[in-house]
């Protein structure tokens, strides 16, 4: 579940939303009401599945050039 709350964070609030929510009350009403099309099974299923693969190629990539951190993008 808490993946799948990550998805519809980072398709409902992009970047080029968040200067429409400056408030928390406008960031609400966002989520509030999500898209239909970001709500659809097959649509969180493939994006948990690339989603999870991204983070371990990037993870592997991080690992392999001997970095101490990442960042979240």
């Amino acid at each position: 579940m808490f993946r799948v709350a990550l998805i519809l964070f980072k398709h409902t609030l992009r970047a080029d939303v968040l200067p429409e929510c400056p408030t928390l009350y406008e960031t609400m009403e966002r989520l509030r009401h999500i898209p239909p099309e970001y709500m659809q099974e097959e649509f969180i299923v493939r994006e948990v599945i690339i989603g999870g693969n991204a983070h371990k190629t990037s993870m592997t990539a991080v690992w392999d050039l001997g970095m101490m951190g990442y960042q979240l993008v």
